[in-house]
């Protein structure tokens, strides 16, 4: 196994691929299952609820599985994933992620409500943490804190994944006619990426704030409020923004970085 120069230890490059080998078996394992011919005779003997989980789980043990791997090749020294950061960052970060996904419901209150909210908790509180954890602190995280990659690099790839497996048709027509969704979707997953470097790998700032916005949009139908068609899409530009800001604000001013958790980060 390669190691670096006068270190005695694996190299970047082997954690990079303990790292991208994990988040290419999430990625493709849940997407192959679902479409198997064997899934698709067999979902409605089980639960709703427990086939909501299935996607979930495969992700925590990938990464499990990758994080304890890289603690066997000796690579994992320093590293988070950024949810074991302490209560009360944890809670700044919750608050600062609530906090910034305001502007969306303040577009939810002039819209009509969604009645149907049967799928509440998976679309939201799942969504939220377990993409979080998987696309922003396994992937991006890793590849930037273990891997040594630079942080848009990393930011670009994991986002670009992000985006794609929100496809819902597999096909180049089906990629065709969802690219534009696709890819806001896939700017908002590097978005995602930089604030959780930016906020010193708080993830809790992009879980609530990725939880919330969502929680917004499942409780009303945001794309018919009363002040046009782009009050959505404003609002949502908005509440990513208004994370950027604080965390360039704190970043400037040390009491309020020491408030809020934030330092000044160097590449």
């Amino acid at each position: 196994m390669t190691t670096e120069p006068g270190r005695g230890r694996p190299s970047r490059y082997a954690a990079a691929a303990v790292i991208l080998l994990c988040f290419v078996v999430a990625v493709v394992v849940p997407k192959a299952f679902f479409r198997s011919d064997w899934y698709r005779a067999n979902a409605t003997d089980y639960s709703i609820h427990l086939r909501l989980w299935i996607q979930p789980m495969i992700w925590t043990g990938c990464i499990a599985a990758g994080w304890f791997l890289l603690g066997q090749i000796g690579r994992r020294d320093g590293a988070t994933l950024g949810v074991l950061i302490g209560k009360r960052r944890a809670v700044v970060g919750a608050s600062v992620g609530f906090a910034c996904s305001l502007p969306m419901l303040v577009v939810g209150l002039l819209s009509p409500q969604e009645t149907d909210l049967s799928r509440l908790f998976y679309r939201t509180a799942q969504a939220g943490f377990f993409e979080e954890w998987l696309f922003r602190a396994f992937a991006f995280g890793l590849l930037v804190q273990l891997a040594r990659w630079r942080i848009w690099p990393a930011a670009l790839f994991s986002g670009a994944v992000f985006g794609l497996i929100h496809l819902g048709n597999y096909s180049l027509e089906g990629l065709m006619d969802e690219a534009g969704g696709l890819a806001f979707i896939g700017l908002g997953g590097v978005l995602y990426a930089w604030l959780f470097w930016r906020w010193n790998w708080n993830l809790w700032v992009v879980i609530a704030l990725h939880l919330f916005m969502n929680l917004w949009w499942e409780l009303w139908i945001l794309d018919q409020n009363s002040l046009g068609v782009w009050a959505v899409t404003g609002s949502r530009i908005v509440a990513v923004g208004a994370a950027i800001t604080l965390a360039e604000i704190a970043r400037k001013r040390p009491a309020l970085g020491r408030l809020l958790g934030i330092h000044t980060i160097s590449r």
